[in-house]
């Protein structure tokens, strides 16, 4: 017992995407503002707060970089293909704004 995170709310983890802007990388293939959250990429899991997606972005850059999309609204996962790139009048190399978050419980 205890209040520390329940095995289920460590497990349930990724990047909540908060923000999609038009036109970028990350409206182009079809993320969604709230209900998703990016749980893998390049089949690396997104398990803990750390570099490994923002140096997997910058190594991707204008290339394919596989993702793993869990959608809270209607529990389904999907794969999709991203492409990071400067190249497009927005910032950043998605056009997203992400936390790190659970979907525990969501």
């Amino acid at each position: 017992m205890g209040n520390g995170p329940s095995q289920e709310e460590v497990e349930n983890v990724g990047y909540r995407v908060l923000g999609v802007q038009a036109n970028s990388p990350a409206s182009s293939c079809g993320l969604v503002s709230f209900f998703d959250f990016i749980v893998e990429a390049n089949g690396i899991p997104l398990k803990t707060l750390d570099t490994t997606f923002i140096d997997l972005i910058k190594a991707s850059e204008d290339v394919v970089l596989p993702i793993v999309v869990y959608n809270s609204k209607s529990g389904t996962v999907r794969d999709v293909a991203l492409v990071p790139s400067r190249k497009w009048p927005g910032e950043g190399m998605l056009g997203i704004t992400i936390r790190f978050d659970t979907y525990h419980n969501v």
